[in-house]
């Protein structure tokens, strides 16, 4: 791959104007919670493996890039790290996505000057699986995950120079196995164009956390992911779904990740919308001690007016890297009104191409509209249908079917499975045949659950894996199951929805189990949720 630029160019106009293929930013969660959330990520591209770099002279073009790698580790060739503060009494985590984006063109580029041109070249070579990465989470070794790739830009039109692509994961079950959610986590083996590539290179991670809070005020929270092409032309987001209070102020937070930004380069920015009866749209263009209005995206990982500076390495110039968590201005409530129910940004820039790949919207809302969404959430099976639900035994039960309707569907036991070592299906057990590989005790109730599921006849459908599946919910109608669903991905769960073929019921699911005490203790786990209180096991295609 070979990019010509005139020199006089470069320096005078360092943004030209792109035939571009875009992806808009999509919706990914919306959360109407008490609680909060918590944000936290660092660079992987750097001008040195370990040191931080602090020169704001450089355009990111000039840097040869180099991967950070700061963990001493040789299964990783780039690691980086941020610490993570959440107090020890607001440690519900309902939602845990991390994201990795960066400029991957090629594995490795060089430039050189020919009369008046700079020359980019690169050897048009690239891994492609940009989805696996590595994750360690405080008190834990390293896991490999693999995420899903948002948007790649290599081979398409409009990024033929610089290549950016966006991937994520739901991280949410690794956090809460760790032994600590605060403390220092550790992302390895993102991938990005080391040397150099026109515009420059720039890569890095978002660990993006929120977390339920009885002290704190009812919020809308809002997350979008995709990527945006900022150059010439002006792109805006706009964030609904939410009621503010009728009256007082009221905060709001933007939350941002991008890439290519420069920190010498100026004439980008990021307005939010003023309310206007007028047709014409005027925005307040934000800014903070570190992010200049008209300089906005500038290489910086900062909260509001302070650098966060827990991160290995802390530099102050992440190489086209930025993370921004910034309050919304808002005197005298010109900005977020009363009884407001939408807002708007606008991504702009006159030289300086970035991209958006992250953005994330938190208001405080009405209590009252917040009760009422919240009502509509959980309680979706109040119909009082009639439905028949397997796996709802009583002790002194002998068939393995029970006609309920959907509010007492909600009662429904627990139940659960037996360890299975081969295809086979388990046999009952004592209490002096458990060996486990943990020093989980079990009383024996607990056996006793054990036992009586495995003697129930297992369902079969098709197309579901066999296992003992986590149910919260059954539904007869598929607009109910649908909302339910919308609310377990709110929660930042990964629900698995099926139909019975004969009695046309919808299950849902969110996760199942070869390990009769895994699922016996995540069940109890999850019973102590008030929405997953009723959890049962159902027993499928032995």
């Amino acid at each position: 791959m070979k990019i010509v630029f005139t020199r006089v160019l470069f320096l005078v106009m360092p943004i030209l104007i792109y035939s571009q293929e875009n992806l808009n930013l999509q919706q990914h969660k919306e959360y109407y919670i008490k609680g909060d959330v918590a944000v936290v990520g660092n660079t992987i591209i750097g001008k040195d493996k370990l040191k931080p770099f602090n020169n704001l002279t450089f355009i990111n073009d000039e840097v040869n890039a180099k991967y950070v790698d700061i963990d001493n580790d040789q299964s990783t060739f780039s690691s980086s790290s941020a610490t993570l503060q959440i107090p020890e009494n607001n440690q519900n985590i309902i939602s845990a996505t991390l994201y990795w984006s960066a400029i991957y063109s090629y594995e490795k580029g060089r430039k050189s000057v020919s009369g008046k041109n700079l020359v980019y070249k690169g050897n048009d070579k690239r891994d492609s699986t940009i989805n696996i990465i590595k994750f360690k989470s405080p008190g834990l070794d390293y896991k490999t995950i693999t995420g899903e790739i948002v948007f790649d830009g290599y081979g398409k039109k409009g990024f033929e120079d610089a290549t950016p692509y966006v991937c994520y994961t739901d991280v949410t079950h690794i956090i809460k196995e760790s032994k600590s959610i605060s403390g220092e986590y550790v992302v390895g083996n993102i991938k990005a164009t080391q040397g150099y590539v026109s515009g420059g290179s720039s890569g890095g991670w978002v660990l993006y956390i929120v977390y339920e809070s009885v002290s704190e005020t009812p919020k809308y929270i809002s997350t979008y992911h995709g990527l945006v092409d900022v150059a010439e032309t002006e792109k805006a987001l706009r964030f609904s779904n939410f009621k503010t209070n009728q009256t007082g102020k009221i905060n709001a937070e933007i939350t941002i990740g991008a890439l290519e930004g420069d920190s010498k380069l100026k004439k980008d920015q990021c307005g939010i919308l003023i309310p206007s009866k007028g047709n014409k749209k005027k925005y307040e263009m934000m800014s903070s001690s570190l992010r200049p209005e008209k300089n906005f995206f500038n290489s910086n990982i900062s909260a509001n007016s302070e650098e966060f500076k827990e991160r290995n390495p802390s530099s102050k110039n992440n190489l086209g890297f930025d993370l921004v968590q910034i309050e919304v201005p808002n005197e005298k409530n010109r900005i977020i009104t009363n009884n407001m129910t939408e807002t708007e940004l606008l991504f702009s820039s006159k030289w300086d191409r970035f991209f958006i790949f992250f953005t994330a919207f938190k208001i405080e809302i009405d209590p009252t509209s917040y009760q009422k969404t919240k009502n509509q959430e959980i309680v979706e099976s109040s119909n009082a249908e009639k439905i028949k639900t397997p796996e709802t035994l009583s002790k002194n039960q002998t068939s393995n079917k029970e006609e309920i309707n959907a509010t007492q569907l909600n009662q429904a036991p627990l139940v659960l499975k037996k360890e299975m070592t081969t295809h086979l299906e388990p046999k009952e057990i004592s209490s002096s045949q458990i060996k486990t590989t943990s020093s989980e005790v079990y009383t024996e109730k607990e056996i006793e659950d054990i036992n009586r599921l495995i003697r129930n006849r297992a369902t079969r459908i098709s197309g579901v894996d066999r296992g003992y599946h986590l149910i919260t919910n059954v539904f007869s109608q598929p607009h109910l199951a649908a909302k339910w669903e919308r609310f377990l991905k709110s929660k930042g769960y990964t629900p698995k929805r099926f139909i019975d073929p004969k009695k046309k019921w919808h299950y849902m699911s969110i996760e199942s189990f070869e390990d009769p005490y895994v699922a016996y203790k995540k069940a109890q786990k999850l019973a102590k949720i008030n929405y997953f209180k009723d959890i049962w096991v159902f027993k499928i295609n032995f």
